[in-house]
């Protein structure tokens, strides 16, 4: 290629200089410009084509379109008579009056200085005799000790009558300054009594079963229940275990022998 040519030739003739310019690759590359500008057109022509249409040709929406209608229909006006209603007043119930209370008096009179014997029921009472009633004019009607328990016509056994004084029970305690202890060794005691239900065995039941119960005043287990247990027979054996055990050494509060709270884990294991 002389100087004149390559001044005046591209970069596609540089590529193809002693080619075959008539196999195609040259006249693509030649006309690859003029081809992308009219796909181009041709794309923007079709869409804005399709504006047009979309704008022009749409059909308009009915403004009634969806719209039910519907007759309308008077709404005749009933007229209500009113009704005064009284509240209904509850009937008053009399309540009875209680009967007064009678109580067992002895005779208390002032001392007199005199020669002449005293009538026994004129006599002054002697402590013993007020122990039992209250000081009066002195009767034998008193009647505490009948009736239904309440007071002035009671049975006897509140204080308020006369009567002896029943103590309430006194609830267990969950920690006092000496809790209860049980007199051996429990280890051993549940080693040597626990037996592995045979269900929990087959079924492969393993676990701990939580024992609640109460160690009363003479260190007797009571009130003992299973408070989370593992199933399989094993909920009842450990029950059973406990409700078996000796005697403990009762928790004392002051110095006194109390009712105490306490639990155990029996332990299922198997080996």
């Amino acid at each position: 290629m002389d100087t004149n040519t390559l001044n005046h030739a591209d970069y596609l003739d540089l590529i193809f200089y002693n080619r075959n310019k008539k196999y195609g690759g040259y006249q693509l590359r030649r006309t690859y410009g003029d081809r992308m500008g009219k796909a181009v057109g041709t794309l923007f022509g079709i869409l804005a084509a399709a504006v047009l249409i979309a704008v022009f040709y749409s059909p308009k929406a009915d403004a009634n379109a969806g719209i039910i209608s519907c007759p309308m229909v008077p709404i005749e006006l009933t007229k209500f008579t009113e009704v005064n209603i009284t509240p209904a007043v509850p009937p008053v119930i009399k309540q009875p009056k209680p009967e007064p209370v009678k109580a067992k008096t002895n005779p208390f009179t002032e001392p007199v200085i005199t020669k002449d014997p005293i009538e026994p029921t004129k006599q002054m009472s002697t402590i013993t005799d007020l122990k039992t009633g209250q000081p009066g004019a002195g009767n034998e009607t008193g009647n505490e000790g009948s009736g239904d328990g309440k007071i002035g016509g009671g049975t006897g056994n509140d204080k308020v009558n006369g009567g002896p004084t029943i103590a309430l029970p006194e609830p267990p305690r969950k920690i006092v300054e000496q809790m209860p202890a049980y007199d051996g060794d429990m280890q051993k005691y549940l080693a040597d009594n626990v037996r592995y239900p045979e269900q929990a065995r087959n079924a492969g039941i393993e676990g701990r079963v939580i024992v609640e119960f109460v160690i009363d005043e003479e260190g007797r287990v009571t009130m003992a229940h299973v408070a989370r247990g593992i199933g399989g027979g094993c909920d009842e054996e450990a029950l059973r275990v406990v409700n078996a055990m000796p005697k403990w050494k009762p928790g004392k509060q002051n110095g006194r022998a109390v009712k105490v709270f306490f639990s155990l884990a029996v332990k299922f294991l198997l080996q």
